[in-house]
């Protein structure tokens, strides 16, 4: 009886409105503040620290993807009988001297047709705004063809170097693209030969159902970032190669430079074909408006091609992403790394997005697999209490029919 007094006494004392936690102490609320404080200068930290780096964690960026480019390559040579460290040196190797070939086969043509370009730029001004022409109006404005007369070489120079910048610096900037350069090709290299076994000792302290789940999503990101990167390499290298001929058939000036512009524009994505293809078009236009219309016909058509046919061959096992997922993407990477950036960050969205889906993808089938227990759990109820209330009738069916036959 007591005991039931204290209970009630204590519910009811407890169900008292107000009678909640005890208010914070000033010592715990000062631990709190602490620990805030520190989270956030922990991550403000971090972010400054990241932004210092960023330089070197874009080289290591662009190693992996280029390792994860020339993995095929690998695995092809590995499987005729090469050991790892070889094929990877040798495929490397390739690459290396593939890329030099070309640049030194084509430095010397589009130096010299460029400096040749800049050097009529101003005769190529005047025939495009002479009187009878539909853009006179334009430099009778803004005096365009008296501002291009100034244009040098030099000039040109400059602004691509660096306006008004040191020998030293520039100098310094080419070593820097040295180290970066050969940085990049160096850590391609080791992921190649150690990225395997590397992500295979990353992954054994899992247990076997999630070793097995991130091999499948780690595939799966190297599948996608090496696929659009060799795409979008082979696409550029098409482009280039499309533009030089029909420059040549319709005796366009200057085609090497015009057709390496065009190839490396295409890489930037959304705007780069446009952009190469206005180039040439305004060059085009020294030699008449029907040369240029001409020429303006065939990149709309080449550009229908490389957009509904070649893009979706080439781009057939990697994700597909949004326009503007592509143009936020963009964004972010130019500000983050200038041109670098831009062609980095379309492989890291769709890296993130596999990623993302993965996860929402693990998500709803824990959610499904939870609903399957609980409604397995309350069906399993329900018969127990369907079973309980048939054993009970029948155990009152027994009573009953016992205690009739006592009477009787």
């Amino acid at each position: 009886m007591n005991g039931s007094l204290g209970t009630g006494l204590g519910s009811g004392l407890g169900n008292v409105p107000g009678s909640g936690p005890a208010p914070e102490t000033p010592g715990q609320t000062a631990r709190r503040a602490a620990a805030a404080f520190a989270v956030v200068l922990a991550m403000s930290g971090g972010v400054l620290f990241f932004w210092e780096v960023r330089r070197i964690v874009l080289w290591v960026v662009v190693g992996v993807m280029l390792a994860m480019t020339l993995e095929p390559g690998v695995a092809w040579l590995t499987h005729r009988g090469l050991r790892r460290w070889q094929a990877a040196s040798l495929l490397t190797l390739v690459v290396l001297i593939a890329v030099i070939g070309v640049i030194v086969g084509l430095a010397v043509p589009a130096v010299t047709q460029s400096r040749q370009l800049i050097h009529n730029l101003p005769g190529y001004a005047r025939d495009m705004f002479k009187p009878e022409s539909p853009l006179h109006p334009l430099d009778a404005r803004f005096h365009i063809t008296e501002r291009i007369k100034t244009i040098t070489p030099k000039d040109v120079l400059d602004v691509i170097s660096g306006a008004h910048t040191s020998i030293i610096h520039v100098f310094t900037r080419m070593l820097s693209f040295l180290a970066a350069l050969v940085t990049t090709f160096t850590f391609a290299v080791m992921m190649l030969i150690e990225g395997d076994r590397s992500w295979k000792a990353i992954l054994r302290p899992l247990n076997e159902r999630h070793r097995a789940h991130m091999g499948r999503l780690g595939s799966a990101i190297a599948k996608a970032v090496g696929g659009y990167v060799r795409g979008n390499l082979l696409i550029s290298v098409i482009a280039a190669a499309a533009a030089y001929p029909a420059l040549l058939v319709l005796h366009v000036p200057y085609p090497v430079p015009l057709a390496l512009a065009v190839g490396v524009l295409d890489v930037v994505p959304l705007v780069g074909a446009t952009l190469g293809a206005a180039l040439c078009i305004v060059v085009a236009l020294t030699q008449g408006w029907v040369i240029a219309l001409i020429l303006a016909g065939y990149f709309v058509v080449y550009q229908q091609v490389e957009n509904n046919f070649i893009q979706i061959v080439v781009y057939s096992r990697t994700i597909a992403m949004s326009p503007l997922t592509v143009l936020v993407a963009a964004l972010m990477g130019a500000t983050l790394g200038g041109i670098v950036g831009v062609l980095i960050a379309i492989p890291v969205a769709s890296a993130l997005m596999i990623v993302a889906a993965e996860v929402l993808e693990r998500r709803e089938a824990r959610a499904a697999g939870g609903g399957g227990a609980a409604a397995g759990a309350s069906g399993g109820r329900a018969a127990a209490e369907a079973t309980a209330e048939t054993a009970s009738g029948a155990g009152a069916a027994a009573t009953a029919g016992g205690g009739d036959q006592a009477d009787a």
